[in-house]
């Protein structure tokens, strides 16, 4: 097959899911991702006390889980959109799903990238280094984050992304391939992997931030927890699941919260997101 047919075909399977992806369209979702915006947007506009023992400080803390309430909505919509796919069709298009990733988020991540390598050149204090553009460009930014701080300028939230981008990259081959039940096995890995490496990392006396926070095997327990919440048979309402899904992280979290370094006001705030979470659809 030559390269234009096999892009044309491609092409075309992109286009052919839409009416899957419509029928599944939950409005309660659109409510959890204004809700995710608005925290992370406090959380940013807050950063400089973040490390102040106010209230200030424990909203601008809490604020942060809005990203760990993206990854698991991502890996809960991705999933369900696979295995329904999956089930009408008896397949996964693996490069129709790439290439629907490619067009929603490359060219606004490379075109930010490109303003801040721009912005750069102006204030050496945010410049670009080759180290740094080179983690950007193969989205391995989070793990250099870990041990050199986060990125130049207005780039630091680029982390999230490869993190993000690092699962879509792996995920749909693994739900091609397996059982939902084999997935749910790999999900309570996951799970258990995280809290295994949140312990040595604690234990190890690693940075909470950006040291842990970044940390891919400790940020996939919420694409875990998202991909858990999909696979729950489709005889429980979808609003049950993320009840359920919102509970437990807030059980997690009251956890976490007794050893610090979560303060009891962050917890609070953390557990309406979860419970909105369960009950928004």
């Amino acid at each position: 097959m030559s390269l234009m047919s096999t892009t044309a075909a491609v092409l075309t399977e992109v286009e052919r899911p839409q009416a899957r992806v419509d029928s599944f369209y939950r409005p309660g979702l659109d409510i959890l991702r204004a809700l995710a915006f608005l925290l992370v947007f406090v959380a940013h506009g807050l950063v400089s006390e973040l490390d102040k023992p106010t209230q200030l400080g424990a909203i601008g803390r809490a604020g942060e889980f809005g990203v760990c309430v993206f990854f698991f909505l991502s890996s809960y919509l991705i999933t369900e959109l696979l295995l329904r796919e999956k089930r009408e069709t008896h397949t996964i298009h693996i490069p129709a799903f790439y290439v629907r990733r490619i067009l929603r988020i490359w060219p606004l991540y490379f075109a930010m990238i490109g303003g801040g390598w721009f912005y750069g050149l102006f204030s050496p204090s945010h410049s670009v280094s080759l180290a740094w553009g080179a983690a950007l460009m193969l989205l391995f930014t989070n793990w250099y984050t870990a041990g050199h701080g986060y990125p130049p300028g207005f780039l630091f939230p680029l982390w999230s992304i490869s993190l993000e981008e690092q699962f879509y990259l792996a995920w749909p081959c693994i739900v091609k391939y397996l059982s939902p039940g084999s997935l749910l096995g790999i999900s309570t890995v996951l799970m258990t992997t995280a809290y295994l490496t949140l312990a040595r990392l604690l234990h190890q006396g690693a940075i909470l931030d950006p040291g842990i926070w970044v940390n891919s095997l400790v940020q996939f327990q919420f694409f875990a927890l998202g991909t858990m919440t999909a696979i729950v048979p489709a005889a429980v309402s979808p609003g049950f699941r993320l009840l359920c899904a919102g509970d437990s992280s807030w059980l997690v979290c009251s956890a976490c919260g007794r050893r610090k370094p979560l303060s009891i006001a962050t917890i609070k705030y953390c557990r309406t997101i979860c419970c909105t979470l369960g009950r928004a659809t």
